[in-house]
């Protein structure tokens, strides 16, 4: 009798551990969740940045480009007077 008493307080000990894990368990998988939401916009704002600096580029190259017309300009002028 004493074995099947300690047996069954065994397993309500182990059901009682299985109870406070379940809890965890899910609120571990909906930090995860919001992780993997967080890393994602992370993802996206980095992919957008990196759009906004290719097109600061291309930008600044046009500028440059405009810059080296008008001085080539500017040196003709200049030689014709």
């Amino acid at each position: 009798m004493q074995i099947s008493t300690n047996t069954t307080e065994k397993f309500k000990a182990i059901m009682e551990g299985f109870q406070d894990i379940v809890p965890r368990m899910e609120e571990v998988a909906l930090i995860s969740g919001q992780i993997s939401q967080n890393i994602e916009a992370v993802n996206s704002t980095s992919n957008q940045l990196l759009v906004i600096a290719s097109e600061n580029a291309s930008v600044a190259d046009e500028m440059a480009g405009a810059t080296q017309e008008q001085l080539a300009s500017m040196e003709e002028i200049k030689l014709q007077q």
